[in-house]
């Protein structure tokens, strides 16, 4: 609670004393504090004209749209010299600037790991920088504090602090062979349903199985969890994924970075000690793995794609973005630099070719006709939150995919996982006004997607550079 209680306290602060006369508006606000300083757009109805609009959906980017918002929902798409713009409408001229759908980002976590593997529960500025970078929605995927999310989740939905839709996960549950004391570690599948009933009587809507739990957990799991209309999705290791596939898990996380399956020293309920190695030395053309994907397919499980955290964090690679060192706090900074600079040539290498290998996977895996969703994994070593999806999307343009397909993976695919995109995920008329307008063009230059101005979560916009300079300097503290 004091933790709560001071976000709030903090921002009323800054509203009411500091930032006042620059938040008020001629019309009438339609939210109140600690959050108008935020808000820029503030106003029922808003009129986005001249922009260039990328819609989620796949289809090409289209040239001078009017985007039409009304309580929230969006109400008119279409050509500028086509739409009637309503009166009293607040009007913003986007020419040169692209409108696409917030980001929905589907393995995202509201802590961070720092010195020493010390965890800091980020209730300031995991949900300030998600919503910064453009991340309206979160799928959080495996909670260090169950009820520090639960917690955040209420102070966002009742507008007492300011971050994205959250879509909560249990605590994380692992083996007994795991190490991480956060996590629920047992191979007891009764303790495990068990853990299932009681989380789902609190609220949250996913669980997450971690890398060394047994089959018969992941089966009590799997089947409580359905039986209360509640999903699975795992980080696998001691389960391959055939066993996944079996069970009726609900996703995968990571990808084929993860899988056992190809380990010749794969024994049951294990993570094998060549499980990496295994997965550099498939041919993702192999028989093997085409079969595998043809699985995964038939059986409709998405895949969750963390490039970013794979290619800065995971194994020791660079972060080559100087907002992500900025946005942490001094120790952490220090933590990161002395981090990578203990990493070696041979694992920078390993790092490259596991990302390139997974690359390869995801690419192959939606021309099967795989349903591929994205997520950051931002919990520290450089990779901060919102500013890592970002770095997906241009991750999934360097694996091959167009901007139009990367955009989708990251809107309105996840939106479908979370039986959420006849609400959200795309620019189309009815849905949820959870926009992002970014000063540049993604459909030609990914690496645009880090120019945001201002994101509109239902209907209502925020100002990036503002949620930015309120969280710079404090990721890995609050």
């Amino acid at each position: 609670m004091r933790g709560r209680q001071l976000v709030v306290l903090w921002s009323a602060i800054l509203t009411w004393v500091a930032f006042w006369p620059e938040a008020t508006h001629a019309q009438k606000p339609i939210i109140s504090p600690p959050l108008t300083y935020f808000a820029t757009i503030d106003t029922p109805t808003v009129a986005l004209v001249h922009a260039r609009l990328i819609d989620g959906t796949g289809r090409p980017v289209r040239s001078d749209q009017t985007v039409v918002v009304h309580d929230g929902r969006i109400v008119l798409v279409g050509p500028s010299n086509a739409v009637t713009i309503p009166p009293g409408a607040r009007v913003l001229d986007l020419t040169d600037k692209t409108v696409l759908p917030g980001l929905v980002g589907m393995h995202n976590h509201t802590y961070f790991v720092g010195r020493n593997s010390s965890v800091t529960e980020a209730n300031l500025t995991a949900p300030l920088l998600y919503l910064a970078a453009g991340v309206t929605t979160i799928r959080t995927s495996g909670a260090y504090n169950a009820y520090a999310e639960l917690e955040l989740k209420r102070d966002i939905d009742e507008g007492r602090t300011l971050g994205p839709a959250m879509i909560l996960s249990g605590p994380y549950i692992e083996g007994t062979a795991g190490v991480d004391n956060y996590m629920r570690r047992t191979d007891d599948a009764a303790a495990a349903r068990r853990l299932v009933n009681y989380w789902a009587d609190e609220g949250v809507q996913w669980f997450k199985l971690y890398s060394h739990v047994s089959l018969n957990v992941a089966r009590a799991v799997v089947e409580a969890a359905h039986q209360r209309g509640r999903e699975v999705t795992a980080h696998l290791c001691s389960l391959t994924f055939r066993d996944a596939l079996a069970l009726g898990l609900d996703g995968i996380e990571h990808g084929i970075v993860t899988a056992s399956d190809f380990a010749k020293e794969k024994k049951h309920d294990e993570c094998p000690a060549d499980q990496m190695s295994s997965v550099l030395a498939m041919d993702i053309e192999s028989e093997a793995s085409r079969a595998l994907r043809r699985e995964m397919v038939r059986r409709g499980v998405p895949v969750t794609s963390t490039l970013a955290v794979y290619e800065m964090g995971r194994f020791g690679g660079d972060s080559t973005e100087s907002r992500m060192l900025t946005a942490l706090t001094p120790d952490a900074r220090e933590d990161l630099l002395q981090f990578q600079s203990h990493t070696t040539s041979e694992s920078r290498a390993f790092v490259a070719s596991m990302l390139k290998k997974e690359m390869q996977f995801e690419r192959a895996f939606v021309s099967d006709g795989g349903l591929l969703v994205a997520g950051a994994d931002a919990v520290g070593k450089g990779v901060v939150f919102g500013y890592a999806d970002q770095r997906n999307l241009e991750l999934l343009v360097e694996a091959g995919f167009s901007p139009m397909e990367a955009v989708k993976i990251a809107t309105l695919n996840g939106a479908r996982v979370l039986g959420m995109d006849k609400e959200i995920g795309s620019i189309e008329i009815g849905k949820r006004a959870d926009l992002v307008v970014v000063a540049g063009d993604p459909s030609t230059r990914m690496a645009d997607i880090r120019k945001v101005e201002t994101v509109f979560l239902r209907g209502i916009g925020y100002s990036a550079a503002r949620m930015m300079a309120a969280a710079h300097g404090q990721v890995g503290a609050r």
